[in-house]
């Protein structure tokens, strides 16, 4: 993801009301020709893609008792855009009594029945046609610009990818979490004498839109000092299985002693800038594959991987606050 997208993915989570929407895509359409006469044309696709008479270009038109979004005027025709986002309150009549002779555009992030008088769309649709249409073709617009305005769009509007569901391994997730238990609560004394740790869980099942999981809090018996994180399994565009830590000394002990140490640990492992995460994977980096969790039969040997997982990854941070410890 380009430095671009992330600044628009953390914008998203701050920015996201109707309004935000609105004065962001009003600053691309006055930055960005090309993009404006792309927004316009979604809407208004009778006029042939010729914007090029375009007068007062405004957000937030103020007429009689009513406020539209966006307001234009192309070779005198006077145009109005109104944004919805989960706001279930339409106000059609009132905008054809204040803009009687007004072209109208109405884009909601949810369906909405056709009205007499407006052109109505959605903010998905205007999406898709973005990413399908003017996505990495051979236009003016930029396209990081563009790439990065999607993800704010994608974040704003609750637009992902539904894939083709097949719910009959779902009971499997039930067995994940349980099995999760027997993982985490752990009493550990290394073979060298070093790391010995116990863990134990931290709070119930939980659950984000993307993944689901248990807390843990581990206790180092060695140097008396405490560490939270979690473990779970992400199910949006991919299946995995992580440890995080989310502390931020913690996390800034990880970083700057990844190098240092134990260049044999065998498990992924990286800083997220965007989750402000410290993350492990159940994936194996010197192979490059997933541990082949699914097509081993033996539940307890699933259940093995899982603990040799945690156990190395633990033992792992131990190691690092260890060093750490010593050079400071």
């Amino acid at each position: 993801m380009s430095e671009i997208s992330k600044f628009f993915g953390y914008v998203s989570w701050r920015l996201r009301k109707e309004n935000d929407l609105s004065d962001i895509t009003w600053a691309f359409c006055e930055s960005s020709l090309e993009f404006r006469n792309i927004f316009l044309s979604f809407f208004f696709e009778e006029e042939d893609n010729n914007w090029s008479n375009i007068s007062d270009f405004q957000r937030e038109y103020s007429r009689g008792s009513s406020r539209s979004d966006f307001y234009f005027k192309n070779d005198g025709q006077e145009y109005i855009i109104e944004v919805k986002i989960n706001d279930p309150k339409q106000h059609f009549l009132q905008y054809v009594d204040d803009f009687p002779n007004a072209k109208r555009g109405y884009i909601t992030n949810y369906e909405l029945e056709e009205h007499e008088g407006y052109k109505i769309t959605t903010w998905k649709g205007f999406r898709n046609a973005l990413k399908n249409e003017h996505l990495n073709k051979n236009g003016k617009i930029d396209q990081e610009l563009l790439k990065g305005y999607i993800t704010y769009l994608e974040n704003v509007c609750l637009i992902k990818e539904i894939k083709k569901m097949k719910l009959e391994g779902i009971q499997s997730l039930y067995s994940f979490l349980n099995s999760l238990d027997e993982v985490t609560i752990i009493s550990k004394k290394s073979e060298e004498d070093k790391i010995n740790f116990t863990s134990q869980q931290n709070g119930g099942v939980k659950i984000t839109n993307a993944w689901v999981g248990k807390p843990f809090m581990v206790r180092f018996e060695n140097f008396d000092f405490e560490v939270k994180g979690s473990i779970g399994l992400y199910y949006d565009n991919r299946t995995e299985v992580s440890i995080e830590f989310s502390d931020k000394e913690l996390c800034d002990v990880l970083r700057l002693n990844e190098r240092n140490i134990n260049q044999n640990f065998k498990w992924k492992h990286y800083y997220s800038e965007y989750d402000k995460a410290y993350f492990f994977e159940l994936f194996d980096k010197e192979t490059n594959r997933f541990e082949s969790f699914d097509e081993e039969d033996d539940k307890a040997k699933q259940i093995n991987i899982l603990k040799e997982f945690f156990i190395e990854v633990i033992e792992y941070v131990g190691e690092q606050l260890v060093y750490h410890n010593k050079q400071h």
